[in-house]
């Protein structure tokens, strides 16, 4: 192998290289955002999982009053 074709593997290997690193930055703002997206959802279920709470709360409570009231 000549020093030009060693030259030019080389180029073409860091070419490669740089091209892969791009990719890897990508995939890695993604992997992010798809984070960021599973943890608003997992905040979104835990606030329904309260709201539910106390909807559920405030009909017992609501039951109660009115049945003690009807008597």
């Amino acid at each position: 192998m000549t020093g030009q074709d060693q030259a030019v593997e080389n180029a073409l290997l860091r070419r490669d290289v740089e091209e892969l690193s791009q990719k890897v930055e990508e995939l890695s703002a993604d992997v992010k955002a798809l984070v960021t997206a599973w943890q608003t959802a997992n905040n979104i279920v835990v606030a329904v999982k309260y709201i539910a709470g106390a909807v559920a709360a405030i009909g017992v409570i609501w039951g109660a009053v009115k049945l003690y009231l009807s008597k």
